[in-house]
C-alpha cells in the first residue's frame, strides 16, 4: 500500500532563471540546453495565476516551426469541464520547444509535454498572440491516474517523468496565512508537497470553490497508478484522409487484386508494354502491402498508351508540356476499414497522352505518368494537395509518385508507400515505426554439440524495407560480444561451432537506409555447447542430516549427475542470508561431495554446478537446495501477541506503550520495533535490539502508522527469528 493522500494543495513554480539563445539551438541543431531552477509554491498560488483550469483528455501534441525559425509544441485538449474561466472550444496550449522530424531541436527543460490521448488537468495562461500556455511550466500541468480500485488522482508532471535540467530551489522563509499552512504542515515549513498525487474529485471541488479553505486529505490509494487513457479521443479531430480523389475516400476490399490490359502503342522505342509492366510492379512488389496488380489480356480496367482524348480534357497529342496522363476508380458500395468509411473501388482506367512525336518524353518519363495514374486507381490521390491526418511522416510529399507534377523517376517515394500500407497494408510507415523482431530461431533445435552446423533466422516485419540484418556471437571463453555476419538483407546467418563453451546470439535489424547501430535487436539467452557426450544430469542434491538443523552441526553434501564426458567436475556454492551473499564454498573437483559446519544461526541455500570434463563454461548444469534455516540450540521463538496501551487509535501527543510476548527459543530474547509512517512512506527502527519488550511511542503529529517486533534467538546474527505486526491504524489530530 502506497501512502498517497488526496485533496492536499501542494506546490507549484516560479521560473527563476532560464536563459537560452533560441537562434543558436535551432542552427546548430544540437546544443547543450541550460537549466531551468524552479521555487516551489502553493496550489493557491497556482490557482491565482491561472486565467482557465480545465480538466480534459488530450486530442493531440504537435511540433512545428513557427515565425522566426521558433520551434514550438501546439497541444489540444478537449474539455470534460472547465474549473475555472471560460473556453469557446478545444483548449489550445502553445509552449516553446521540441523536436523537428529533421533532427532540429529546442530543448526547455520542465517543459511540461501531453500525451495524446491521456486525461488531464492543466492550470493555462492566456498569450498575448491567442490561445493558451501551460501556467509555471511543467507544474500547471497534472495526469489523471487510477489506482487499483480505480479511484481517481491527479498526478503532478514532476513525478511522471525524469526532468534532468530542472533545479528545484526552496523559498525564503515568509509568513503563511491559514490556507497557505494547511496545505504546508501547521508549523509552514516548506516541503516537496508537489509530489503527493491529489484525489481527482477533491482537489476539483476545491478548485471550483476559489482554492479557498482547506482541503481535507483523502483516503490512500491502493496499489500502483496507472494512467487514464481515452484513446478514442485521439481521432476526434477531422482531417482529410489518404484515399482522398475529389474529396471522396476511395479503397479496395479485395486487397487490391486487380488484372490490367494495355490498348494501343505508345509512341516511344518499345510502345510502352516495358513501362506499364514497371508501374505495375511498383505498387505490386511494396512488401509492406498486399497490392497483387497484374498485366493481362481480356481485362476491363484499361491502360490507354496512345489516348488522342480522355475525360481529362485533352483531345490533342502532346509537345512539350500540358497534360501528359489521367487515371481514377470505378465501383459503388461502400466499406469501413481502420475507422473511416470508404467507396469500394472495382477497377480502373488510365489513358496515357498520345506523344505528337517519336521519343517526345523518355521512357522514365512515361513509366513515371503511368505509376501514378495506377496510384490513382488504387485511391490515392495527389500528395502535395491531399493531407492525411494518418501521415505522420510529413515533408516527403515533394518527391512522392502521387505529387500532382510529374517526376523524373519511377520508383516509389516513401510518402506512397505510406499511403499503401495504410489502405492496402500493415498499418505502419516509413518514419515512425520501427522494425519489430518476431523471432530469433536456430535450426536445428538444442542441444548441439561441437561441429554441429546451426542455422540461425530471424522474421522481422514494420521498418522500411528491404529491411537489414546483423548477426552478433557472444563467446564465453573470452566474454565478448563480436559481429559474425555484418548488415545484409538475408535474415539467416549459418554457424558450426568448434569449441565447447558458453555462447549466446543476436541479431540487429534496421530499416533499409536507417544509420542507427540498430532499429530493434532479439536474443537467443545463453546457451551451452557440448562435446559429443551431451550435457550432464543432476539428478540429486542431499543433505546427510535432515533440515533444519542447529548451528554446529556438521552436514555432508551430496552430488549424483550423470553423463557420458567423465570425469564429472563438480562446485559448491553457499548463500548466507545474513550478508545477501552467494560464495565459492568449495571449488570444482571430480569429489561430488561437500562436508559444511555452519558456525552461526540463519538462513541459507546450497547449489551444486556440474560441468563436463574439459569443458571451459561456468556449468552445463546445476541444481539448489532451496532456502533452509539453521537454528540456535533452542530453536525458534514464538511471538504470541504484540499490544498497544492504551488501546487504538489515540490523538497525536499520546504517550502509547508497545509490549511483545514470545516464547521458546534461547534466552535472553532480543526485541526490536520497527516503526511505518505514511507521511514518509518508510519503515524506520524505531528500537534497536534489546532485552526489553517494551517501546513507549508519543506520535507527535496525525497520520497512518504501523509497528513491527521482531525476536530473535540470543546469539543469533539473524536479521530476526520471527516477527509479528500491528497492521496499519490512524493517529488523529
Amino acid at each position: 500500500m502506497s501512502s498517497i493522500h488526496g485533496c492536499r494543495r501542494g506546490e507549484g513554480s516560479v521560473i527563476l532563471r532560464l536563459s537560452f539563445l533560441i537562434a543558436a539551438l535551432v542552427l546548430l541543431g544540437q546544443a547543450a540546453a541550460p537549466g531551468t531552477t524552479i521555487i516551489p509554491v502553493t496550489d493557491r498560488e497556482l490557482y491565482q495565476r491561472a486565467d482557465v483550469i480545465v480538466h480534459g483528455v488530450v486530442l493531440s501534441s504537435e511540433v512545428q516551426e513557427v515565425e522566426n525559425g521558433m520551434i514550438e509544441t501546439v497541444s489540444v485538449v478537449r474539455p470534460f469541464g472547465v474549473v475555472k474561466g471560460s473556453l469557446g472550444g478545444d483548449l489550445v496550449l502553445h509552449q516553446i520547444g521540441g523536436r523537428l522530424r529533421d533532427g532540429r531541436f529546442v530543448q526547455i527543460w520542465g517543459r511540461p509535454e501531453y500525451t495524446p490521448g491521456r486525461e488531464v488537468v492543466v492550470f493555462a495562461i492566456a498569450r498575448t498572440q491567442g490561445d493558451f500556455q501551460t501556467a509555471e511550466m511543467m507544474l500547471g500541468k497534472f495526469e489523471v491516474h487510477q489506482d487499483e480500485r480505480f479511484s481517481l488522482f491527479a498526478v503532478p508532471d514532476r513525478v511522471l517523468q525524469s526532468h534532468p535540467g530542472v533545479t528545484w530551489q526552496r523559498p525564503a522563509p515568509r509568513k503563511l496565512d491559514r490556507e497557505d499552512a494547511s496545505s504546508r504542515g501547521e508549523d509552514g515549513a516548506e516541503g516537496f508537497e508537489a509530489d503527493r498525487p491529489r484525489e481527482l474529485a477533491g482537489f476539483l471541488a476545491y478548485l471550483s470553490a476559489g482554492a479557498s479553505g482547506v482541503c481535507e486529505s483523502a483516503e490512500a490509494a491502493q496499489g500502483a497508478l496507472r494512467p487514464v487513457e481515452h484513446p478514442e479521443a485521439v481521432r476526434l479531430h477531422a482531417a482529410p484522409e489518404w484515399g482522398n480523389i475529389g474529396n471522396s475516400l476511395w479503397r479496395y476490399t479485395n486487397n487490391a487484386t486487380a488484372v490490367w490490359t494495355f490498348s494501343g502503342t505508345a509512341n516511344i522505342t518499345g510502345g510502352g508494354p516495358a513501362e506499364s509492366q514497371g508501374a505495375v510492379n511498383a505498387w505490386t512488389n511494396n512488401p509492406n502491402s498486399a497490392i497483387n496488380y497484374t498485366l493481362g489480356a481480356g481485362s476491363s480496367n484499361l491502360i490507354q498508351l496512345n489516348a488522342l482524348s480522355s475525360p481529362c480534357g485533352w483531345s490533342t497529342c502532346i509537345s512539350g508540356s500540358g497534360v501528359i496522363g489521367c487515371g481514377g476508380p470505378n465501383g459503388g458500395d461502400s466499406n469501413s476499414w481502420r475507422g473511416d468509411n470508404y467507396s469500394t473501388i472495382t477497377g480502373g482506367t488510365v489513358w496515357l497522352r498520345s506523344y505528337c512525336s517519336m521519343n517526345g518524353f523518355s521512357s522514365v518519363t512515361t513509366q513515371a505518368v503511368l505509376t501514378h495514374e495506377l496510384g490513382h486507381t488504387l485511391g490515392l490521390g495527389h500528395s502535395d494537395q491531399n493531407v492525411s491526418s494518418h501521415d505522420v511522416c510529413r515533408g516527403d510529399e515533394s518527391v512522392a509518385q502521387m505529387r500532382s507534377s510529374v517526376q523524373g523517376f519511377t520508383a516509389l517515394g516513401t510518402d506512397d508507400q505510406d499511403a499503401i500500407r495504410w489502405l492496402y497494408g500493415d498499418g505502419l510507415n516509413s518514419c515512425s515505426a520501427t522494425p519489430t523482431v518476431s523471432s530469433l530461431t536456430p535450426s536445428p533445435a538444442p542441444p548441439w554439440n561441437v561441429g554441429t552446423t546451426i542455422t540461425w533466422t530471424a522474421t522481422a516485419t514494420g521498418g522500411t524495407a528491404p529491411l537489414q540484418y546483423e548477426f552478433l556471437l557472444y563467446t564465453g571463453a573470452t566474454a565478448t560480444w563480436s559481429v559474425a555476419r555484418g548488415y545484409s538483407t538475408t535474415n539467416s546467418w549459418s554457424w558450426t561451432p568448434s569449441q565447447v563453451g558458453q555462447y549466446a546470439v543476436q541479431v540487429w535489424v534496421r530499416s533499409n537506409g536507417s544509420t542507427a547501430s540498430y532499429d530493434a535487436w532479439m536474443g537467443s539467452g545463453f546457451f551451452n555447447i557440448t562435446s559429443a557426450g551431451g550435457l550432464p544430469t543432476i539428478t540429486s542434491l542431499t543433505a546427510s542430516l535432515t533440515l533444519p538443523q542447529q548451528a554446529g552441526t556438521p552436514i555432508t553434501w551430496t552430488a549424483t549427475a550423470t553423463g557420458v564426458t567423465a570425469p564429472l567436475q563438480y562446485q559448491f556454492l553457499l548463500y548466507t542470508g545474513a550478508t545477501a551473499n552467494w560464495s565459492v564454498s568449495r571449488a570444482y573437483s571430480t569429489s561430488n561431495t561437500w562436508s559444511w559446519t555452519p558456525s552461526q544461526a540463519g538462513q541459507y541455500a546450497v547449489q551444486v554446478w556440474v560441468r563436463n570434463n574439459g569443458s571451459a563454461t561456468a556449468y552445463d548444469a546445476w541444481r539448489g537446495s532451496g532456502f533452509f534455516t539453521i537454528g540456535t540450540s533452542g530453536g525458534a521463538p514464538t511471538i504470541t501477541s504484540l499490544a498497544a496501551g492504551p488501546a487504538l487509535p489515540q490523538a497525536a501527543g499520546t504517550a502509547i506503550t508497545w509490549t511483545a510476548m514470545a516464547t521458546g527459543g534461547t534466552a535472553p530474547l532480543q526485541y526490536q520495533f520497527l516503526l511505518y509512517s505514511g507521511a514518509s512512506g518508510t519503515w524506520s527502527v524505531a528500537r534497536a535490539y534489546s532485552t526489553s519488550n517494551t517501546w513507549a511511542w508519543t506520535p507527535s503529529q496525525a497520520g497512518q502508522y504501523a509497528v513491527q517486533t521482531w525476536v530473535r534467538n540470543n546469539g543469533s546474527a539473524a536479521s530476526y527469528d520471527t516477527w509479528t505486526g500491528s497492521g496499519f491504524f490512524n493517529i488523529s489530530p
